[in-house]
């Protein structure tokens, strides 16, 4: 403006020396001009109120260019800047950019304003151990550049094989050198459980009574590499003395805490072993009685004993004990071998058997009349003077608690029961006898005189298990009588026998006179008496000797 000024006053001298115009004249023509000049708005105003106006329109007013810029003085505006620095002002009022300063400000904000950095995903990701990272990528935008997305740089990396938390830095520069940076954290965890997987046979058999053999187990997981050794292997519940089926249960945790789905294995305890036998298959017993053999075996479980084939229907077998024993007893001179099979199972079905033989040997029945032990001679011919007959001869066996008459064969017990008083017995039951007799309001049937079925002396006898002998009776009057030793007296009896009472013993001999009645033997002084057969008396069994 000022130029302009000097170059019209320039001018105006130079032409009025031409057109002769006076000093005075020239003066108040240059007044005139520069009045006009100062009263006009400079360059600067007139660009700072474009900028204004198009503030205040919100950006619907002519649009600042380059120009306006720097004839406001605003540097650094050029065709990278200049649409960017317009959008700002057209969202500002007009006292925000009614200055240089202010405009100059606004742009060095945007020159200084870094590119808008943005992850593609979460900020923090956790990935299983041991599976592949894929980058996700993250977006760059500057105000003045644009997209810089091509240009962003990250460092750091991803190891997917080791635990914990690993950082990727994303970071972009822009062309006025403004970075922006942005984090992203992956942590690599652990969250699968291992496998367990057993080895050998499921299920699994073993035999009772033997030692259970751990088949083991093997663990894979995605992380650690050898847990097989810290499987806890859980086998309580197996119980190998008992048949049946049990669960074995195993259970491990990685290093990461995640626990393995529990495996069970079945463990099946069986019995498949038959009994084995221990007893002799041959035995030899004397005729006249009915002990045949008793069968043995061993086994886990309880055996049952059965016999078939050959003459098996000559004998009874109790199931239980194995004891053996004739139905009739055998006689030597009529059979001398008798055969079976015998079998032996078990709880399980498991059998075994053996052949058995039977030998029958002959007995020598005849035997002489016994002396009657008096050998005081009271009067001539009386039993001490005579002494005829054959010298009683007993033997006693302590550990059977049996005595055996050597003359007649027999053997006979006498065990602590033989002299015990709670051991004595009625010949028939009271009821029977009311029956037997028809009294006490019963009707009379004379066969119960005879039945001995009840707590009687002859079902104690048939009941007695005394030496490993099943076949004990009741004695005749003859049998228990011949027992008496008329040379001692309470008891009247030989001092082989350690256990006989100087009282009433019955036989099984019933008094004809009197069917209600029976024989028994009076062993203070050895006489014989007969007795009302509910009345209670000592009881001696005898069975036929080997």
């Amino acid at each position: 403006m000022f130029l302009l000024a000097s170059t019209s006053l320039t001018s105006l001298q130079a032409s009025s020396e031409e057109h002769n115009l006076t000093d005075a004249q020239l003066h108040a023509f240059m007044g005139i001009m520069t009045n006009f000049i100062l009263s006009s708005p400079s360059q600067k105003e007139l660009a700072l109120d474009k900028i204004e106006a198009y503030a205040s329109s919100d950006g619907n007013t002519s649009t600042p260019s380059i120009v306006d810029y720097t004839q406001a003085q605003v540097t650094g505006v050029d065709s990278r800047t200049l649409t960017p620095l317009n959008e700002a002002i057209a969202l500002l009022d007009t006292t925000e950019v009614d200055s240089t300063a202010k405009i100059q400000e606004i742009l060095d904000t945007i020159l200084s304003t870094s590119p808008v950095l943005t992850l593609v995903g979460d900020a923090s990701l956790s990935l299983e151990v041991n599976t592949t990272y894929t980058e996700l990528g993250a977006t760059a935008i500057d105000a003045l550049d644009g997209n810089l997305t091509s240009s962003i740089i990250i460092t750091g990396s991803v190891e997917t094989q080791t635990l914990g938390t690993q950082t990727l830095t994303y970071s972009v520069t822009d062309m006025d050198n403004n970075t922006a940076t942005v984090e992203r954290n992956v942590t690599i965890v652990d969250s699968t459980p291992p496998v367990i997987a057993l080895t050998g046979a499921n299920p699994q058999t073993i035999e009772v009574h033997t030692p259970y053999t751990e088949l083991g187990a093997t663990v894979t997981d995605n992380y650690d590499t050898n847990l097989t050794g810290n499987i806890v292997i859980n086998t309580t519940e197996v119980n190998i003395n008992v048949v049946g089926t049990y669960n074995v249960y195993y259970d491990v945790n990685d290093t990461s805490g995640n626990e393995a789905l529990q495996v069970t294995r079945t463990v099946n305890v069986v019995d498949t072993t038959p009994p084995t036998f221990t007893s002799e298959d041959n035995s030899t017993v004397a005729e006249n009685q009915t002990d045949a053999i008793t069968l043995q075996a061993t086994d886990a479980s309880a055996i049952s004993y059965s016999i078939s084939g050959g003459d098996s229907a000559d004998f009874d077998v109790n199931a239980t004990t194995g004891v053996v024993t004739f139905k009739v007893a055998p006689d030597f001179e009529t059979k001398e071998v008798y055969t079976f099979t015998a079998t032996a199972a078990d709880a399980y079905g498991n059998e075994s058997t053996q052949e058995v033989t039977v030998n029958i040997s002959d007995v020598v029945e005849t035997v002489g009349l016994k002396k009657t032990g008096q050998t005081t001679v009271y009067v001539a011919n009386d039993d001490g003077d005579y002494q005829r007959g054959v010298t009683p001869s007993y033997t006693r066996d302590d550990a059977t608690q049996i005595v055996t008459d050597h003359i007649t064969g027999l053997e006979w017990a006498d065990d602590a029961n033989v002299s015990s008083s709670s051991m004595r017995k009625q010949w028939i039951t009271t009821t029977n006898y009311d029956i037997c007799r028809g009294q006490n309001g019963q009707t009379q049937d004379t066969s119960k005189c005879t039945d001995t079925s009840g707590d009687t002396a002859t079902t104690y006898c048939s009941n007695l298990r005394l030496g490993g002998h099943g076949d004990w009776r009741l004695p005749t009057r003859k049998e228990l009588v011949g027992l008496s030793d008329y040379g001692s007296i309470s008891p009247a009896i030989s001092s082989v026998f350690e256990n006989s009472a100087s009282s009433n013993y019955w036989s099984s001999t019933t008094y004809v006179g009197r069917t209600s009645d029976a024989w028994g033997v009076y062993f203070y002084r050895g006489s014989q008496y007969r007795n009302g057969k509910p009345n209670s008396a000592y009881v001696r069994c005898v069975r036929a000797g080997e």
